[in-house]
């Protein structure tokens, strides 16, 4: 009987040492390609990712991380770059407790999951405080990502739904159906899948209403030849419907079943293209249009040349434009 106890002892405290120990090492993983992230992630052109400040813990670790949203290059000095600090709560694997994107339970080994939270800059605290205060929902957007074991990751982004009434005299009532981004992406950066969804948006004024139904779109990317991006991209929107209230003949428009998609494939050193809309019918007042199909389609586009020509075209972009004298 002792020997079984003293077994069964031996065997937790050798699992909790292995788990101990595989946290620790997890820990120190995750710090490696959180930086190497970072790094890959401010090769954009549009975005840079500059850390502040990364605590690791034992099971956890916390950073700081300051996303610089750069402007079209050649705009006007103003306003070029915006500025949104990331607040990161980082649970090490590789069996984060409780931890997962999805809202699931983890049992996939994992490197780890990163909790993200927005936080304002110190001049928009206060605005800030007051829409929370509006709308509480707000202050639950939640942005998840999970990174595995291979440098792979998927991030979830969740805006959840509310209906608010603002204002005293002229009340305007919004009805958000809510938001979810769910992107999957490679260990270079260089290849991206996902889908987003937007039930419906609803907004009743004085002056008029706006109505939208199921927002969806799906993509799928990733670097081929030459360098360029090829894959497939798509976007529906089931309903959208606008009224005017305020004059004797108010202005009504609507359109139904509209749906959009690309698809940029290569075949040796060529590549295809296509460019595809529908729509089910579009409403103006009492004129109605529809259905209607338009397709665009490019073939045997020299992907060398492609190339060639979106480099000089981001050049041509990136040099300063003139200032005008006023």
């Amino acid at each position: 009987m002792k020997k079984g106890i003293i077994v069964i002892v031996v065997l937790l405290v050798l699992v909790v040492c292995l788990w101990g120990g595989a946290t620790y090492y997890f820990g120190m993983k995750t710090e490696q390609q959180y930086q190497t992230l970072l790094q890959k992630a401010s090769q954009s052109r549009y975005f840079t990712f500059v850390n502040q400040s990364y605590e690791r813990g034992f099971l956890g670790s916390k950073a700081r991380t300051v996303m610089e949203v750069h402007s079209v290059p050649g705009a006007a000095a103003d306003n070029q770059t915006i500025k949104i600090t990331l607040d990161q709560a980082i649970t090490h694997g590789p069996f984060p407790i409780g931890k997962s994107g999805n809202g699931e339970s983890q049992f996939k080994p994992v490197m780890a999951v990163v909790d993200t939270k927005f936080v304002p800059s110190p001049d928009a605290q206060g605005q800030f405080k007051e829409l929370t205060a509006q709308v509480p929902e707000i202050g639950a957007i939640r942005d998840t990502t999970t990174l595995y074991l291979d440098g792979n990751g998927v991030e979830y982004f969740v805006v959840p739904a509310f209906k608010r009434t603002f204002g005293d005299e002229d009340k305007v009532t919004v009805d958000w159906k809510g938001l979810t981004l769910q992107v999957n992406f490679s260990n270079d950066f260089k290849g991206f899948k996902g889908s987003l969804n937007i039930p419906g948006l609803a907004v009743e004024g004085k002056d008029g209403d706006l109505n939208v139904k199921e927002v969806k779109s799906t993509f799928n990317f990733a670097e081929g030849i030459s360098g360029l991006s090829l894959g497939d991209a798509s976007f529906t929107l089931a309903e959208l419907g606008f009224a005017e209230k305020k004059d004797a003949k108010p202005v009504t428009f609507s359109l139904r079943g509209f749906n959009a998609s690309t698809s940029n494939k290569a075949s040796g050193d060529v590549v295809n293209s296509m460019l595809t809309v529908r729509t089910d019918q579009m409403k103006l007042e009492d004129v109605q249009y529809g259905p209607g199909n338009f397709e665009l389609e490019f073939r045997n586009l020299d992907a060398a040349m492609l190339a060639k020509l979106q480099k000089m075209l981001r050049e041509t972009e990136a040099q300063p434009k003139p200032q005008s004298d006023e």
